[in-house]
């Protein structure tokens, strides 16, 4: 699940990008809430969206200014789930699992 990202005009790959950002979800697997935390020191806006494996979109969290995200477990069946944490610049994509 590497891609390819852009962060201004440079090319940059998916763990990357993770670094960048210093995101962390935890836990993952989760039983009960996972939390997405990420630099966000200018409050930039970010969008979480979370996907079915067949890229369906389930959820979606827009205008995130904070450094963290909280996703409860009653929002998710149980099963893996693919997010993307986003903003104009920067976009990293990965995998949760809700037991």
């Amino acid at each position: 699940m590497y891609k390819r990202q852009n962060i201004g005009n440079t090319s940059i790959d998916n763990i990357e990008a993770a670094k960048l950002l210093n995101l962390s979800v935890q836990p993952n697997p989760f039983k009960d809430f996972t939390i997405f935390s990420f630099d966000n020191p200018q409050q930039q806006a970010f969008s979480l969206i979370i996907t079915d494996l067949q890229g369906r979109e389930l959820r979606t969290y827009t205008n995130i200014t904070s450094n963290s995200v909280r996703i409860d477990k009653k929002e998710l069946a149980a099963g893996a789930y693919l997010y993307t944490l986003s903003n104009q610049e920067i976009s990293v994509s990965g995998k949760i699992v809700v037991e």
